[in-house]
């Protein structure tokens, strides 16, 4: 409960519905931020379905088995030779690289190795108050309470050797968000997402514990339709801040 920026959640996933690869996923969100201009509150509920395929288990690096005479990172010094080697990994388009080009496997098989799809829609009550004589016109535009009705599609592909605390691997997501119209609401537009993270344990100590970089890069779009002239002002994009990435 802070006083510029509180959030309450909760969710739950069941991963394996019906008892197939299927997960059900419910949450439900309290949003009070007190932005520069304004007074940001949100209650929101989400529910979403999905499918994904099981990944086999991950196999060492050949360089950290010391295949091409890297050994596994013991030292200050193979923890920054093994880093280096480790770069490419972090390049977005590398996993696509690795499965078909590196390791060969056919383009059937890639299918099953961590992709995951979804389906999910969400209802927000949201209000604007608190608006400064100053403020951009923009947020008078918006003020007072609205909904937000969306539904998201989402396409993603994880291989990681831990899921909960990952120390090597990669995890990518690109998802479209529609709100507005046919599905009611008071804002109308659409929103691309991409996000891709990246993992590599640099150095790993005699008693397992482990030196983990990690890398993100994100990236959207967003555009208004139908009856709205423009994205509203509190689900613009932004550069750093709480408001976007």
């Amino acid at each position: 409960p802070g006083n510029r920026r509180s959030l309450y959640s909760v969710s739950f996933t069941e991963p394996w519905f019906l008892d197939r690869p299927m997960s059900l996923s419910l949450s439900g969100n309290i949003y009070d931020l007190d932005q520069r201009f304004y007074r940001d509150r949100r209650v929101s509920g989400t529910v979403g379905l999905g499918w994904h395929w099981e990944p086999p288990p991950m196999p060492r690096l050949d360089f950290a088995e010391g295949v091409v005479g890297v050994p596994a990172p013991t030292s200050l010094f193979t923890s920054l030779l093994h880093g280096v080697v480790s770069l490419f990994e972090h390049v977005p388009i590398y996993s696509l690289i690795d499965d078909l080009v590196i390791r060969q496997n056919s383009v059937a098989r890639f299918w099953q190795r961590g992709w995951r799809i979804g389906v999910d829609y969400s209802l927000s009550r949201i209000q604007i108050s608190e608006i400064d004589d100053d403020a951009p016109s923009d947020l008078f535009d918006v003020a007072g309470k609205s909904y937000l009705s969306a539904i998201g599609l989402r396409v993603g592909f994880e291989h990681v050797d831990n899921p909960a605390m990952p120390s090597r691997g990669v995890i990518s997501e690109v998802s479209y968000r529609h709100a507005g119209y046919p599905l009611g609401g008071d804002w109308d537009f659409w929103r691309y997402d991409f996000v891709n993270r990246s993992f590599t344990t640099l150095y790993t100590t005699k008693t397992g514990g482990k030196t983990v970089f990690s890398t993100e890069l994100r990236g959207a779009f967003s555009q208004e339709h139908y009856y709205t002239e423009e994205v509203p002002i509190f689900e613009r994009l932004y550069l750093g801040g709480t408001g976007s990435f």
